[in-house]
């Protein structure tokens, strides 16, 4: 006894190409035994297995192609996985990717406000952020944030404003939602450049030492985690991909890869007592295809919003306009053609050494405490 789910069939249209991808064409065996008796349709390749009637046995076909040729469809149907495959399996809220059991989409302008089911309004979500958007529009999504009143609160929370700031950017100049799918390596620019016009206006009111030095402090680990410390997890991601392609590696081997690019980093730096060998294990992206060298952006946003705010200290107020007109555009070219738009080159030394100018006198001013 075969059941319908066994010995599917391959459907190619009349040219030979399968009649749809993504899903794959197949017939079950039924139907396609069907299709051969009705002469509609050609035999191409065939299973060992056989089928008998009383009076003749046959063979089951494996691959079968129609007699006549069907028109492709010029526009893909709206399928939740064709939906999927536009968004790359990767949540549009969150940025992050996930198996197709763990996704699911939502209404940008939600159904109850009059929203419909089309491709422009309709994007792929995680459940968490389908949950926490719920039946709002998009401009009405909350940011959510624990704060217990400590500075390093106010920081997350400037961070987090950026990021909202980045996109009422572009609700405002009236980007549509492709425009506004942002690269990793822009997506941390407004909230990085908010959290230091935060940090430099607490710099410049306070006048305990004791606080400056708190403020200081916390903005240093910040910017060592991000320019030194990813630099340590590029360097693992490397060397991990070179000699992964030519064999496996064994968990020791991870955790000596990991332990030499920490310390081709920090060098004298960080007392070797406190190198951690075993990060690899508890990072997930390490663990996603689609995420290699994830943390490389964080370095490139901090310096690259940490640059337009040194061009904002020598330009002003002139500045404002360029830089809301940038952060509105940053779904629409790559970061070296964006920037030049506005006069900005990040192909020179000069704009990362200013970025880092920045970084290198708030640890002047810490030492000096």
């Amino acid at each position: 006894m075969i059941s319908p789910a066994e010995s599917p069939a391959l459907v190619l249209n009349a040219d030979f190409r399968p009649l749809s991808y993504f899903p794959l064409s197949v017939w079950p065996w039924q139907e396609t035994v069907k299709a051969v008796f009705l002469d509609r349709v050609n035999i191409v390749s065939e299973y060992e297995r056989f089928v008998r009637s009383p009076s003749r046995a046959m063979r089951l076909p494996s691959v079968i192609a129609l007699k006549h040729y069907v028109p492709p469809r010029r526009r893909p149907a709206f399928t939740r996985f064709n939906m999927f495959l536009r968004d790359r399996f990767t949540c549009q809220f969150c940025g992050v990717s996930k198996p197709a059991h763990e996704l699911t989409f939502d209404h940008l302008v939600p159904r109850a406000r009059g929203g419909r089911t089309t491709w422009c309004n309709v994007v792929t979500a995680c459940t968490g952020c389908n949950l926490r958007k719920g039946s709002r529009g998009v401009k009405e999504s909350r940011i959510m944030s624990n704060f217990d009143g400590s500075f390093d609160q106010v920081s997350t929370l400037s961070h987090e404003l950026g990021h909202g700031f980045h996109n009422e950017c572009a609700y405002q100049a009236g980007k549509t939602v492709l425009q506004q799918l942002t690269p990793m390596t822009l997506a941390e620019t407004a909230s990085i450049m908010c959290e230091t016009i935060v940090t430099e206006a607490v710099l410049a009111q306070t006048k305990d030492p004791q606080q400056i030095l708190g403020t200081l402090e916390n903005q240093i680990q910040g910017a060592s985690q991000v320019v030194v410390d990813i630099y340590s997890r590029y360097l693992f991601e490397k060397e991990v991909f070179e000699r992964r392609e030519k064999s496996e590696l064994a968990a020791d081997e991870f955790s000596e890869i990991m332990e030499r690019a920490q310390k081709a980093t920090y060098g004298d730096g960080l007392d070797e007592r406190y190198l951690q060998k075993f990060m690899w294990t508890w990072k997930p992206h390490y663990y996603s295809p689609s995420l290699a060298f994830y943390n490389y952006p964080y370095a490139f946003g901090l310096l690259f919003g940490t640059g337009l705010y040194a061009i904002y200290q020598q330009r002003g107020s002139a500045f404002v306009k360029d830089y809301k007109n940038l952060l509105a555009s940053t779904g629409e070219a790559p970061a070296t053609k964006l920037a030049k738009r506005f006069g900005i080159d990040i192909r020179t030394k000069k704009f990362w050494e200013d970025s880092l100018a920045i970084i290198g006198k708030r640890i002047d001013r810490y030492v000096a405490l």
